[in-house]
C-alpha cells in the first residue's frame, strides 16, 4: 500500500475543503473517507485519479477503504455512505464537479431545457452561430452562452467522454454537421441527443453510415432524444430530454422497469392489501 499512497500526513477538514474545490475546479471526481471513531476520528485519506493521500490509521485498513473509495469513484450515482471496515467506521463521500451539458442551437427549445437542467444539477453551456440567439441576455448569469462557427462547431470547447450533448438546431444540416464532428472524435461524450422527426433522424443516419462513421457508434444517439411521456410543448419536451439524461447520469438506462411509473412498479395497493374472496 505505501507505494500508492503519495503522503500519508494527517490530513483534516481544511485540507479536505481544498481538495474538494481542485476536484470541483478540475472537472474531476474526488472520494473522501473519514474515520469516525476510535482515537483517530476525523483522519482522511483522498482517492481521486491522481492517487492517493493521507491515511485512515493503519496499512490494511487504508488498504481496504482505497478499494471501497476506488469503486464508489466508478459508480456515478454513489454520494456518500457511512459503513465499518475492519472494525473502523467510516463515511465514504465522492465529489463530482456537475456534469457539462452542451445545448447547441439556442431556440425556442432551449430556453426550458437550460433552466430545467440547471436544476436538475447540470452546468450549462449555449452555443448558436445567430448572434441575436447567442446572447447572454436571454439566460440566466450562470450560463456560458458561446457564438459558434458552422465551420467548426465544437472549436471553442471539448465535449468529453463526460459530457452531455443535445442538438436542437434550427436546420438538419447543421444537426449532421455536428454529429458528424462528435462522432469522429477519439472520446464521443457520454449523451448526445438529436431533435427531430423519424424522417430528420433517418436522414442523418443514413449519410452518418454512408461518411463512414462506424454503426456502433451511430447507435449510440439519442435521437428522437427524451423519454416519452407524451410531451408537445417546449417545456414538456424539456422535461423529457432532461429526464432521459438523468437516466444516464444515474445509470437507470437498460435496466427493464426504467421510465416505468414508481406507482405502477411498487403496486402498493395490490401487494399489501390484496382483495380478499
Amino acid at each position: 500500500m505505501s507505494d500508492l499512497l503519495t503522503t500519508t500526513a494527517r490530513l483534516g477538514a481544511l485540507d479536505e475543503a481544498r481538495a474538494v474545490l481542485d476536484a470541483l475546479d478540475g472537472g474531476r471526481p474526488l472520494a473522501v473517507v473519514t474515520r469516525i471513531d476510535g482515537d483517530g476520528a476525523g483522519a482522511r485519506l483522498f482517492v481521486d485519479a491522481a492517487g492517493v493521500r493521507g491515511s485512515i490509521g493503519a496499512p490494511q485498513v487504508d488498504d481496504d477503504v482505497v478499494t471501497a473509495a476506488r469503486a464508489a469513484l466508478r459508480d456515478d450515482a454513489y454520494a456518500a455512505d457511512s459503513f465499518e471496515i475492519d472494525g473502523t467506521r467510516v463515511l465514504l463521500q465522492v465529489h463530482r464537479a456537475a456534469p457539462r451539458l452542451f445545448v447547441v442551437g439556442a431556440g425556442h427549445i432551449s430556453l426550458p431545457l437550460v433552466r430545467i437542467a440547471r436544476i436538475a444539477g447540470f452546468a450549462v453551456t449555449v452555443m448558436d452561430d445567430r448572434e441575436d440567439f447567442a446572447d447572454t441576455r436571454r439566460f440566466d448569469d450562470d450560463v456560458r452562452v458561446l457564438r459558434m462557427n458552422r465551420a467548426d462547431p465544437f472549436g471553442d470547447v471539448t465535449p468529453d467522454a463526460g459530457a452531455y450533448v443535445v442538438l436542437v438546431t434550427r436546420a438538419h444540416e447543421h444537426d449532421y454537421e455536428c454529429l458528424r464532428d462528435l462522432l469522429r472524435r477519439d472520446a464521443t461524450p457520454r449523451y448526445v441527443g438529436m431533435i427531430g422527426s423519424r424522417r430528420r433522424v433517418r436522414a442523418a443516419f443514413g449519410a452518418l453510415l454512408a461518411d463512414g462513421v462506424p454503426r456502433e457508434r451511430v447507435a449510440g444517439v439519442r435521437a428522437p432524444l427524451g423519454l416519452d411521456v407524451g410531451a408537445e410543448t417546449p417545456e414538456e419536451i424539456a422535461v423529457s430530454v432532461v429526464a432521459e439524461m438523468i437516466a444516464v447520469r444515474r445509470g437507470a438506462v437498460g435496466r427493464d422497469d426504467a421510465g416505468v411509473p414508481l406507482s405502477s412498479r411498487e403496486s402498493v395497493l395490490d401487494r399489501f392489501f390484496p382483495v380478499t374472496p
